[in-house]
């Protein structure tokens, strides 16, 4: 298997062994009294800074990481361990750890075009950090769709409710609603 190895190259990582699945290996080889070779010690080893999968039907272990705003999930190759480690290790992690979400609103605006709206409001949409604020032409009406990412939907509303109200004192004139139509 050279996925953990080409990864932790890929990511300037080093290798490193695993305490539990290290020891596993070591048991397994007494049991069937086998020497350990080198090859079958690398499936105890991991990226390092990586968080250690448990499989609980072999010996290879799993690893989970981020880098560079990526996750990265390294599962061992037969079925039998990937489908248990997936169920009993990574499902478990990834709902344990907090989430953001993407909240959005769209305002629907008529009776000016989108380069009219955008001259009135271009410093704010220039901004574009969070939240952002996007304009779309329509059919007879201009839509700007605001969007903010946050730990929850309702620190997300709040992000989004004083753009809304610097949109709309600027043109608030041309707004007839919002959301989908």
């Amino acid at each position: 298997d050279l996925t953990k190895q080409t990864l932790a190259a890929h990511l300037g990582r080093e290798l490193v062994t695993d305490a539990n699945h290290h020891d596993k290996l070591v048991a397994m080889a007494k049991r069937k009294q086998q020497a350990l070779t080198p090859n079958n010690l690398v499936q105890a080893m991991l990226p390092s800074g990586a968080t250690p999968l448990t499989n609980h039907n072999g010996l290879a272990v799993g690893a989970f990481m981020e880098d560079g705003g990526h996750r990265y999930v390294l599962l061992p190759g037969p079925p039998r361990e990937f489908k248990m480690m997936v169920d009993k290790e990574l499902v478990p992690l990834l709902a344990g750890q907090q989430q953001q979400v993407l909240a959005s609103e769209t305002m629907h605006f008529f009776g000016l075009g989108e380069s009219a709206l955008v001259t009135e409001i271009g410093d704010i949409i220039a901004e574009q950090g969070n939240p952002t604020v996007a304009p779309y032409i329509g059919d007879y009406e201009v839509e700007l769709r605001l969007t903010a990412r946050a730990d929850n939907d309702e620190d997300a509303q709040a992000m989004i409710a004083p753009m809304r109200t610097g949109i709309l004192q600027r043109i608030g004139q041309y707004y007839y609603g919002s959301g989908d139509k």
